[in-house]
């Protein structure tokens, strides 16, 4: 069951708990004694439920109540990129909505309201009762407010899970007038699979190196050890990856991380050739090889990733 709906179950509107049986005598007890938390005002949920959240799941509670709340909410920017399941580097510690909807207590209640630029506003429903922004209007809205790195990395994981396409957001970026919107236009990448995917790539470009053009290809450029050659691995992959040039003309290897992918010794490799085109070099890659793996990468990314080593 979708923590959605688990959440709708958990939580309580001051108008249900009456219906149950409370009094406001009994609630305000409740509430006082901390066996009752509020989660937003006028809707509640039971103090061991929410002490039981993770900080993630907290979030989501307090979107959940709000739109419980009021249906005619519409949440924007990177609450919307939220509920739509993109990956920030923090979860929103404010509840974004659009003004000009109706929301009761935004000010004790965290809530922010912004003006739209757009002439008309696309609303999308998402299961179970969220109003959001269209994606392609939440990921220019968190291009134009959020830092450079967290706006790609949404359009990157919105373009990798063909939650929309290319055409559908880029042009969108590049004629907004909004210089870190085109500089994502220009940064984005699909192949990027993950948060720390996305800003490593992007800390490569700041640091000087090109920026990784080539992901390997699964369908021509894999090959796989047989079972009879490495029985117990089942990952032992051999790639093509480009040789790239820097600004410094200098030759390196950018080895882009394409999984929880080792690669078998030369003993068990198997013997097969592997289409390899003008200006590529077959090489090994271990997951030690893949980035981040230089101190300066992993300094330059300790901020966003603290747990990194």
């Amino acid at each position: 069951m979708s923590p959605n709906f688990t959440l709708l179950d958990q939580l309580y509107t001051q108008e249900r708990l009456l219906n149950s049986g409370y009094t406001r005598t009994t609630m305000r007890r409740k509430l006082r004694t901390k066996e009752l938390i509020s989660v937003l005002q006028g809707v509640y949920i039971a103090a061991s439920v929410w002490d039981s959240f993770t900080p993630s799941l907290q979030v989501l509670a307090r979107h959940t109540a709000l739109a419980l709340r009021d249906s005619t909410c519409v949440f924007c920017l990177s609450s919307a990129a939220f509920l739509y399941g993109l990956p920030l580097l923090h979860v929103p510690q404010n509840l974004h909505v659009l003004a000009g909807y109706s929301v009761r207590g935004a000010a004790s209640d965290g809530v922010l309201e912004h003006t739209s630029n757009e002439a008309s506003v696309q609303v999308t429903v998402l299961r179970p009762n969220f109003r959001v922004t269209e994606l392609s209007q939440t990921l220019l809205d968190c291009a134009r407010t959020l830092p450079v790195l967290e706006g790609c990395a949404l359009v990157d994981a919105a373009l990798h899970r063909r939650m929309l396409a290319p055409e559908e957001i880029l042009p969108r970026l590049q004629a907004s007038q909004n210089s870190a919107a085109t500089h994502i236009a220009t940064h984005a990448d699909a192949r990027s699979s993950s948060l720390l995917e996305s800003v490593a790539r992007l800390q490569l470009v700041e640091m000087g190196l090109p920026a990784p053009v080539h992901r390997l290809d699964f369908e021509a450029y894999l090959l796989r050890a047989s079972d009879a050659h490495a029985p117990n691995r089942a990952s032992d992959y051999v790639g093509v990856y480009r040789m790239l040039r820097t600004r410094q003309a200098s030759f390196v290897w950018l080895e882009q991380r394409v999984g929880l992918a080792m690669v078998a010794s030369d003993a068990v490799l198997p013997h097969a050739d592997a289409p390899t085109p003008e200006g590529w070099h077959m090489v090994q890659v271990r997951w030690e090889d893949f980035y981040p793996s230089s101190r300066v990468l992993r300094e330059k990314l300790h901020p966003y990733f603290p747990q990194l080593r």
